[in-house]
């Protein structure tokens, strides 16, 4: 059983592990950070890791399966020094929604899965492999003479299934020549509940802000040398829209976009321009190797800005309805207003009819009796 699964109280053994703080940057940056020189430098601490022993009653909480190849049998292992992050690690966007075709499905841990799935995951698992044989060059600007500048540009898609984020970098050199290459990429599966298509292009456009954000302070880009593209016309309609007009879901997401990113930043790109497109629809480790959008980006982008796609013919779509906070009019406002008057005093000319009834009833009978 995965140790992440929850199997008593909803409590998994990842629950109880103490990780203990981050003292280190994650690897994820200091490979951003390794690939932006020519030439670097590498070390390590001799016997800083794995020198504390586990404790004799804590050994079996660290069991693990391995080969060495796949033509081994797979044999049962136990720890017994401390693992540095020993946390489960994150599974890939592909993977993650599998798992969740598989919840939809209400599919136990013993239950065999549908075909169709067990296809793509056969297959998944066959052309792993296959990512071996792409080279992908350590220097981002390897071949380039001398860069002038260096400026950092993000797209950001989804779908029903995820939506991702994609940097490249672009370079213009001094000889004007431009070399454009892939720095990072960042996917999320969308929730079961499904949203509509527009929060979920919010949503991507929320993940990009964030990669932007933090990629350009690790490899000190400056803010106006940062861009973000996005194929949704009612995303780039929302930032630069009052986010109090917006129900509560989009409201709340515009201003944490624009803080990180302001709206003069933001750029339409034709969808089937747009790279992240394969990330959030998935694609096979053999689709991946040849796909040329996906490494290099658009072929504008190795352009001069005046190549670039037209921003002025660009035709914002209007917020849908389901997105808006119904608004009133003037003359709405007055309507309500006189019919709200009307109705009031129409109830207090009621109550007062009903509490004096007897006195008038009273007062009516007197007058009669005078007037006999």
């Amino acid at each position: 059983m995965p140790r992440h699964c929850p199997l008593y109280w909803r409590i998994s053994l990842n629950d109880q592990l103490l990780v203990g703080p981050t003292v280190h940057s994650s690897l994820v940056d200091v490979l951003l950070r390794f690939r932006t020189h020519r030439i670097a430098l590498i070390t390590d601490v001799s016997r800083m890791y794995r020198a504390v022993l586990l404790d004799e009653s804590d050994k079996d909480l660290h069991w693990f399966v391995w080969k060495q190849s796949p033509s081994e049998p797979l044999r049962d292992y136990r720890m017994t020094r401390v693992t540095f992050g020993v946390s489960a690690s994150s599974f890939t966007a592909n993977m993650k929604i599998l798992f969740q075709q598989l919840w939809e499905l209400k599919i136990g841990w013993d239950d065999s899965v549908p075909e169709p799935v067990r296809e793509v995951w056969m297959r998944w698992r066959s052309e792993l492999s296959l990512l071996s044989t792409k080279y992908i060059p350590r220097c981002y600007h390897n071949n380039a003479p001398g860069i002038k500048l260096m400026e950092l540009y993000g797209v950001s898609d989804s779908s029903e299934q995820a939506h991702a984020a994609v940097l490249y970098l672009r370079m213009e050199c001094i000889d004007s020549s431009i070399h454009v290459a892939l720095v990072t990429a960042k996917t999320k599966v969308a929730t079961i509940k499904r949203p509509t298509i527009p929060r979920l292009e919010q949503c991507g456009a929320h993940l990009l802000a964030q990669l932007i954000h933090h990629v350009r302070l690790l490899l000190r880009i400056p803010l106006v040398h940062s861009y973000a593209w996005t194929d949704s016309t009612i995303v780039l309609n929302w930032l630069v829209g009052n986010q109090r007009r917006f129900i509560t879901y989009v409201g709340n997401r515009v201003p944490d976009i624009v803080e990180l990113l302001g709206p003069d930043r933001w750029r339409h790109v034709d969808g089937m321009e747009n790279p992240a497109d394969c990330a959030s629809r998935g694609v096979f480790p053999s689709e991946l190797l040849d796909h040329h959008l996906w490494w290099k980006g658009p072929k504008w982008l190795r352009l001069p800005s005046s190549s670039w796609p037209d921003q002025s013919q660009v035709c914002y779509s209007i917020v849908s309805k389901e997105e808006s906070k119904k608004s009133l009019s003037r003359n709405d406002v007055c309507r309500i207003a006189s019919s709200f008057d009307s109705r009031f005093f129409g109830l207090i000319r009621l109550v007062v009819t009903q509490l004096f009834r007897p006195y008038i009833e009273l007062a009516h009978l007197l007058l009669c009796i005078v007037c006999l």
